[in-house]
């Protein structure tokens, strides 16, 4: 599985930002392209200090406010990496409807474009 596919697998989903300048950003995942520039809604921020360590999630939990944002659009180049947080591998399979069977005329018109030509006697 590809990196892009796995984007578009959790589309709406909760994902986790860290970029350049010690800024990180927790949204829902609205969009992205093949720069990996991302749309993000329902966005949160904040400003991570150097000095600081692995702790930012003990950092969250424990009460600190992050930046309510909003909306945002997130260049591709000035992430350093992301995390999703509850990632989904495959799509959910459908329930079959049933193939039509191949013979119909319908079927062959709609699917391949050929009606079967004309029969003359």
């Amino acid at each position: 599985m590809r990196p892009l596919d796995l984007l578009n697998l959790n589309m709406n989903g909760e994902i986790q930002i860290h970029i350049k300048r010690n800024k990180r950003y927790v949204g829902k995942l609205g969009g992205f392209d093949e720069h990996l520039n991302l749309v993000l809604k329902e966005t949160k921020g904040e400003f991570i200090d150097e000095d600081e360590t692995e702790d930012n999630e003990q950092d969250e939990e424990e009460g600190e406010e992050m930046e309510d944002i909003g909306s945002i659009i997130l260049r591709g180049d000035n992430i350093i990496y992301l995390k999703i947080t509850n990632p989904v591998f495959t799509r959910p399979r459908r329930e079959s409807r049933g193939r039509p069977n191949q013979r119909d005329s319908r079927y062959r018109k709609r699917e391949t474009g050929y009606s079967g030509g004309s029969r003359r006697r």
